[in-house]
């Protein structure tokens, strides 16, 4: 895959870059970036991610939002590609030169050190023809400046303006900032991780049997709030496909579940450890949730189908 195309990155080719990289780097810090001709993106195992598609993985529980970095945009469109363009504070001439500024006191003129001519290493004044002779008393020399070959204006600090690809000029003061986090993966990822390719090969039997069905699909429930389901079943009735396999945060996951399950109103396939199942069938409807107890994950999608073909309407 061409990381420089990040636009054409698949949502599900997302959530695999992810799980490779909970795999590889589960603590790496994803940092946003501005990319010429893509636009601002997350490298994810050397490919480009955009931040759009990275939005939808943290909506999803994959990834947590960090702190995060602000990029200057056109407040007329915002477009992030943007080029700085010095102007005289005059004339807005962009003709310019930098130089070491001297000023001679009395006359008041000020220009670029190579405009005043030396003499037996002392400066002339090129309008007033003066000798320069003690700096601080005669001339003061301020420092770096600047001067418009244009009209002629000598200042310190040349007008800052910036221009975007489409033409629209503006001050500093009135650039955007747009704000894109840095993530972490999830602690949901980094479970999901083991199941996720055994419940895509169940999509992909149950597409053999006619039976359309999607990963980490977006469901809204009776609260209006939505909920992300590990595997969604487009059957009559809809099934989802739910799990809690991880021991260590198991009391928050089945809280969790049980919310969601009590939100939706569609039938449910809780894939669980078998020392959870007992606790977790005093807590459903049997009617609406049926529990898979699996010892070995591997069964999880021969189980699967099995339990769906049984509830999906012929």
């Amino acid at each position: 895959m061409d990381e420089a195309a990040g636009g054409e990155v698949k949502e599900a080719e997302v959530v695999m870059l992810l799980s490779a990289l909970a795999m590889e780097e589960p603590q790496r810090e994803l940092k946003p970036e501005y990319k010429a001709g893509v636009g601002v993106v997350y490298e994810v195992s050397g490919i480009n991610v955009p931040a759009d598609k990275m939005k939808i993985a943290e909506e999803k529980g994959l990834l947590e939002p960090l702190k995060e970095s602000s990029f200057a945009a056109c407040p007329r469109c915002g477009s992030l590609i943007l080029k700085i363009m010095l102007k005289c504070p005059n004339c807005q001439g962009q003709s310019l030169i930098k130089s070491d500024i001297l000023v001679h006191y009395e006359c008041g003129f000020s220009a670029p050190v190579e405009e005043f001519h030396q003499r037996e290493g002392r400066y002339l004044c090129p309008r007033c023809r003066k000798e320069l002779k003690r700096v601080g008393i005669d001339y003061g020399r301020p420092g770096i400046g600047f001067k418009c070959q244009i009209c002629g204006q000598v200042f310190q600090y040349p007008m800052v303006v910036l221009s975007c690809d489409n033409g629209h000029e503006f001050r500093i003061d009135e650039v955007e900032l747009k704000h894109y986090p840095s993530y972490r993966l999830s602690s949901q990822l980094k479970i999901m991780r083991r199941i996720y390719d055994l419940l895509s090969i169940a999509r992909t039997r149950l597409r053999f049997k006619g039976i359309e069905s999607e990963l980490l699909a977006k469901v809204k429930g009776k609260s209006s709030m939505n909920h992300i389901i590990p595997l969604f079943v487009r059957t009559n009735p809809p099934i989802i496909v739910d799990f809690i396999l991880d021991e260590k945060t198991f009391e928050t996951q089945m809280l969790q579940t049980l919310v969601k399950l009590m939100d939706l109103d569609v039938k449910a396939i809780l894939v669980v450890k078998p020392f959870m199942e007992d606790k977790i069938r005093r807590l459903i409807n049997p009617e609406r949730v049926r529990v898979l107890s699996v010892a070995n994950e591997y069964d999880i999608p021969d189980l699967v189908i099995s339990e769906v073909l049984s509830i999906a309407e012929p």
